[in-house]
């Protein structure tokens, strides 16, 4: 997993953090320690929410996932001089189980469980929006999709972007993304 050289100096432009669970960024202008602190307080205070995502506030495993974002951050923007470490991120994932494409109460609980209960996407703007963001972030990781009922049925609703091709699978919510940004932002933060 990348690694800092320290982190007692200032990434480019500061200490940056997004959880995704809740689209909220850190503040800017902030320590290192200030920066981890502001973290767990966010957490602490949506603890019901995001309790189902298993989100530390342990100061040590919170400073670990800072010190990593800022890391690949620093990577992506080609500033290799404040990385110590470049290791791999390797991270499994199992996608969820699908029944059978032929069993049409399976397809309407596969879309329920997908898009909720009103079954209708987000407009494909907003879609659109949501790929472009996580396109760009580093939580966008690599996994093996396969073809699975809920992809069969996207395909089928003509609910695919120009971007799919670079969605992958949020490492934050386990949740393959070319499916997830066509969903009401209510309905993930519910399940």
């Amino acid at each position: 997993m990348p690694r800092l050289k320290s982190r007692h100096e200032f990434p480019p432009n500061g200490w940056k953090f997004y959880q995704p669970q809740t689209q909220w960024t850190l503040p800017g202008n902030l320590s290192f320690d200030g920066a981890v602190n502001a973290i767990i307080t966010h957490r602490k205070q949506r603890a019901p929410f995001l309790k189902q995502f298993k989100l530390s506030t342990d100061y040590n495993a919170v400073g670990n996932e800072l010190d990593e974002y800022n890391a690949v951050r620093c990577i992506n923007a080609g500033h290799n001089h404040f990385v110590a470490s470049f290791g791999s991120v390797d991270y499994q994932f199992s996608p969820p189980e699908t029944k059978s494409l032929n069993d049409v109460s399976s397809r309407i609980e596969a879309v329920t469980s997908w898009l909720g209960e009103g079954m209708r996407p987000v407009p494909k703007e907003l879609s659109i929006h949501r790929a472009n963001t996580c396109v760009r972030c580093p939580n966008n990781v690599s996994f093996d999709e396969g073809e699975n009922a809920l992809t069969y049925i996207k395909d089928r609703l003509q609910l695919n972007l120009p971007q799919d091709h670079l969605l992958k699978k949020c490492r934050i919510t386990n949740l393959p993304l070319s499916l997830n940004v066509h969903v009401e932002i209510g309905h993930i933060i519910n399940h």
